[in-house]
C-alpha cells in the first residue's frame, strides 16, 4: 500500500507532456466572407439632378428587350445640364453607331461635347441622347431585330425611366455609316415615332432606294420626318447616298444634304459633329 501511494503522488507532480507545435506549413481553415451581391456591369441609376452651370454626364444601362435576336440592349445616356430626375418631357436623340465601332462612337467623336456647348449657351433646350450598341451587326437587317428593339423597348424604357418625351415632335434620330441605314428605316418606317432623321456617310440597307417610293407614300404629308443627309467627296460608298438623295428628291420629301471633302472614317464624322448636333437640336427649338 506505501509503495502504491508512493506512486500515485509522483505521477500527479510529474510535468505534463510537451504538446506538438504547429507546422508554419500547417493550412489554418479561414473564415468563409459573405457572397458579393451580383451587380449588372452595364447600370448606373439615372443623376437625381444636375447643375445647370456644368457640363452634362455619360452613363451606361443595359435595357432588357423582348427580341430574342437582340437579348439585352446596353446603352450610353447623355444626361444634360440642369437634367432632373423628377421632370419629363426632356426631348430625345437617338444616335446609332458604325459597323464595327460601339456605343461609344459618338461620345468620342465629340457629340456630348457639343450638345453641353449648345445648352449652356442657350442655343438649345436641353434634351437626351441614347447611344445604343448593335452587337450583331453583321446580320442583315431584317433578321437582326434592332429596330423593333429600339422601338418597343428603348423608346418606352426612355420615358419611363429617364422622362424622355412620348411625341415624335420631339423626337429625332441619327447614324453613321450602318447605323445611318439603320436611321433611314427608322425614320420612314417608323415615322409616328421621330420627327426627325439624319444619315451621315450612307450605305443603305438591301433594296431601301428601290422601297423609297412605297415607304415614302404610306406617310401623311403632313409627318415626313425632317432629313439630312451627308457624304465625303473620297467616300467609297458616297454613291448610295446620292441615289438616295436623288430617289427623296423625285418623292418630293425635303432634305439637306451636304457633299463635303473627306473619307468614310471618323475623321470626316468628328469635324462635323457640331454641325450634326445643332441640326438636331435645331428641330425643338419651338417646343414649349
Amino acid at each position: 500500500p506505501l509503495l502504491l501511494l508512493c506512486a500515485v503522488f509522483f505521477s500527479a507532480c510529474a510535468p505534463a507532456p510537451a504538446q506538438t507545435p504547429i507546422s508554419p506549413t500547417t493550412p489554418i481553415p479561414a473564415t468563409p466572407s459573405p457572397a458579393a451581391t451580383a451587380v449588372p456591369l452595364l447600370y448606373s441609376a439615372p443623376p437625381l439632378a444636375q447643375g445647370c452651370e456644368l457640363p452634362g454626364s455619360l452613363r451606361d444601362f443595359t435595357v432588357p428587350t423582348h427580341q430574342a435576336a437582340v437579348g439585352e440592349l446596353k446603352v450610353r445616356v447623355y444626361f444634360p445640364p440642369c437634367y432632373d430626375a423628377a421632370k419629363s418631357g426632356y426631348p430625345l436623340l437617338v444616335l446609332l453607331h458604325g459597323q464595327t465601332y460601339t456605343q461609344t462612337q459618338w461620345e468620342r467623336l465629340g457629340a456630348a461635347r457639343a450638345a453641353d456647348e449648345l445648352i449652356l449657351s442657350g442655343q438649345a433646350k436641353p434634351f437626351l441622347i441614347l447611344m445604343p450598341y448593335e452587337q450583331h451587326q453583321y446580320r442583315k437587317p431584317n433578321d437582326a431585330a434592332f429596330d423593333l428593339a429600339i422601338i418597343k423597348d428603348l423608346l418606352p424604357w426612355a420615358e419611363e425611366s429617364l422622362g424622355a418625351c412620348a411625341s415624335r415632335a420631339c423626337r429625332a434620330v441619327g447614324g453613321i455609316s450602318r447605323g445611318a441605314s439603320w436611321a433611314v428605316r427608322l425614320g420612314l418606317l417608323y415615322w409616328d415615332e421621330f420627327g426627325a432623321l439624319g444619315a451621315h456617310s450612307l450605305p443603305t440597307f438591301d433594296n431601301d432606294v428601290k422601297n423609297l417610293p412605297k415607304w415614302i407614300d404610306s406617310i401623311p404629308r403632313a409627318y415626313l420626318p425632317r432629313v439630312w443627309l451627308d457624304t465625303g467627296t473620297a467616300d467609297n460608298d458616297k454613291r448610295y447616298a446620292a441615289q438616295f438623295e436623288q430617289a427623296l428628291t423625285s418623292a418630293g420629301v425635303p432634305h439637306v444634304f451636304h457633299l463635303w471633302e473627306g473619307r468614310h472614317n471618323e475623321e470626316y464624322w468628328g469635324a462635323h459633329i457640331q454641325e450634326y448636333i445643332i441640326w438636331y437640336a435645331a428641330g425643338w427649338q419651338e417646343l414649349p
